[in-house]
């Protein structure tokens, strides 16, 4: 924030030692990714995930409710929430169904002064691991 001391006129009355401020709003930013091994972090082939759901969730309830802030993600899985005052914020994703998210959601993010840039806040959505016990498979069907 910057500010700086003016005089003017207006009319017939002069103003001196009038401060402005200039505060610039704040971005939150980040991917979702498919993780396809379901490791918790990006790997250099896993692709983003277009037309998700980001919100910041403004009541830590883990549900997108009416009224919060949500942005969807681009077509290379990327997001950005701009123009945030300072406060704090819970940034949680809508994963497709039937998916889980590979990754903790992310820390609170508290912003407490102009022009700060959140990058990286990145969340995975795995497929669910199907587990089939080994007697179930018919071998001699898979073999022939």
């Amino acid at each position: 924030m910057c500010c700086f001391v003016t005089s003017f006129n207006c009319g017939r009355f002069r103003y001196n030692d009038v401060d402005f401020g200039n505060f610039q709003l704040d971005v939150i930013n980040g991917t979702i990714f498919r993780d396809t091994n379901g490791n918790g972090a990006r790997d250099t082939n896993e692709k983003g995930l277009a037309g998700l759901t980001v919100y910041l969730d403004a009541n830590g309830n883990n549900l997108r409710d009416a009224g919060e802030q949500f942005v969807e993600t681009n077509p290379d899985g990327a997001y950005t929430f701009t123009d945030l005052a300072r406060g704090l914020y819970s940034v949680r994703v809508v994963l497709p169904q039937n998916e889980r998210q590979s990754m903790p959601n992310p820390a609170d993010i508290q912003i407490n002064s102009s022009s700060q840039v959140f990058s990286d806040v990145d969340f995975g959505s795995a497929m669910p691991k199907i587990f089939v016990p080994r007697s179930c498979v018919d071998v001699g069907t898979l073999a022939g």
